[in-house]
């Protein structure tokens, strides 16, 4: 996506915006683009997947004379080597890290190092934006030396949510999808983690953090497979409703398995189109996990059922994660708890389904404000 403006300002800059995933992160992207393009000196703004952007940077430094700005979504250390030839040719350097919200529950010190720089990488960046204190703290304990280059910006991904929030109306005019729907999102991978634990165990070689990691995964993958049995009873048990299941984004190519397993369920529909947010603003009722969803969900100020399951059990890591404690979810341990929850909730009007305020800690952690 491109978006260009014409100045005569004769210090013009043309910025560079990445993302991973294209469902989780373009929006807000956009949303930032947006923004900076009322900047007069800002001639081009380009957004696109982070390892195909860098083709049309080194063209842009070859050909243009423009000051030259790269704002990445992540800054892991296979891209020093461009990054140490793009500073020669005068180009800044920035970081939006989009897992960076992760970091805010994560105990893993060696998964948390990952999201950082190394100490060459860090002199040779212009900046580091982080959501807010807590996730400034961490970063100040692997970026000491280089603490002076990390801002607390907030996240433009979070803008965005907002931005859904206060234009509702007109997602209630325009969505594609007319008829009532009870949204599923599945907080992790199952089939990916699957393969991954089966190279892990056949193979030491993958790489000493994945063999580290290895109990972590497992656990996550228990908490999945745990959450899919249950849902499968749930939508069996209630056929006259309609289910909308949406895979997690690292499992998409993998969606024919998930309908084989949903294949005597009539009422399940698999639609991983647009952006979650329109989907969790317009189901009659949502259904997640511990993820991202369920902060989502709770900035959109909509009331929603999380299955937890035992998945503090299965994975340590879980504990104090951020969508854990939040007043718009009702949360469920097993299927008895599952079903409740629903037959009170699925009845509800879509006016009462809504709580009144953000909570002032999840406020505070993603500097919402």
């Amino acid at each position: 996506k491109r978006q260009i403006i014409y100045t005569s300002n004769s210090y013009l800059m043309k910025i560079f915006l990445s993302y991973e995933n294209s469902k989780r992160d373009f929006n807000g992207r956009l949303f930032l683009a947006s923004e900076l393009l009322k900047k007069k000196e800002i001639q081009e703004v380009h957004i696109g997947w982070h390892k195909n952007i860098f083709f049309e940077l080194f063209k842009s430094i070859f050909s243009n004379k423009e000051k030259i700005i790269i704002i990445d979504c992540n800054n892991y250390d296979y891209k020093f080597p461009f990054m140490k030839l793009l500073s020669f040719f005068g180009c800044e350097y920035y970081v939006i890290d989009e897992e960076e919200i992760g970091i805010s529950y994560m105990k893993n010190e060696g998964i948390i190092k990952l999201r950082f720089l190394s100490e060459q990488f860090g002199k040779l960046i212009q900046g580091k934006f982080v959501l807010g204190d807590k996730n400034y703290e961490v970063a100040k304990r692997h970026m000491n030396s280089n603490i002076s280059k990390i801002y607390k910006t907030g996240h433009p991904r979070i803008d965005f949510i907002k931005n859904v929030l206060d234009n509702k109306k007109i997602l209630d005019k325009n969505f594609f999808i007319k008829d009532d729907y009870v949204l599923v999102c599945l907080p992790e991978n199952i089939f990916r983690s699957f393969l991954l634990l089966l190279k892990i165990k056949k193979n030491s070689e993958v790489g000493s953090l994945a063999i580290r990691n290895y109990e972590f995964r497992k656990g996550r993958y228990k908490y999945v497979r745990e959450f899919l049995i249950n849902l499968k009873k749930m939508v069996k048990q209630n056929s006259k409703y309609k289910f909308i299941l949406r895979v997690h984004p690292t499992d998409k190519e993998y969606e024919k398995k998930y309908e084989s397993f949903f294949k005597d369920c009539d009422n399940m529909i698999f639609n991983t189109e647009s952006n979650v947010l329109y989907f969790i603003s317009q189901s009659k009722l949502l259904i997640c996990g511990l993820d991202f969803v369920a902060v989502e969900s709770h900035l959109l100020k909509k009331e929603s059922i999380s299955f937890l399951g035992n998945v503090f059990d299965y994975a340590k890591e879980y504990k104090g994660h951020f969508g854990s404690d939040l007043s718009n979810l009702n949360y469920c341990k097993d299927f008895d708890e599952f079903k409740k929850n629903f037959d009170v909730l699925i009845k509800k009007s879509d006016n009462q389904n809504i709580i009144n305020k953000i909570d002032n800690k999840i406020s505070t952690l993603l500097s919402y404000d």
